[in-house]
């Protein structure tokens, strides 16, 4: 387990770190020079590490989640069931 956890912290931090590398160093400029490109630049170089870290992150922490707590308990209304929810509330897709 410690395993699985240090993999699913090593995603969560490669994406975070990832996206405050865009906000803080690669956002201004690009907000300053007026150019999306920059940013979109920085997309393409980023999806190839980012997307694979962010699955990562999805597959750990539904293993994780089943191990300490049985799937069909995720809804339940104890605190890790909350926690567990409140983290596939963060899966759905945006609109």
């Amino acid at each position: 387990m410690r395993m699985l956890l240090f993999i699913h912290l090593l995603g969560a931090s490669v994406w975070v770190g990832g996206h405050l590398v865009l906000l803080l160093g690669v956002l201004p400029g690009a907000l300053w020079r007026r150019d999306v490109e920059v940013v979109r630049g920085f997309e393409r170089r980023y999806e190839r590490v980012g997307l694979p870290a962010l699955g990562l992150q999805v597959v750990s922490g539904l293993w994780l989640a089943s191990l300490w707590l049985p799937p069909t308990a995720w809804l339940g209304s104890s605190v890790l069931a909350q926690v567990v929810q409140t983290k596939l509330m963060l899966l759905a897709p945006w609109e």
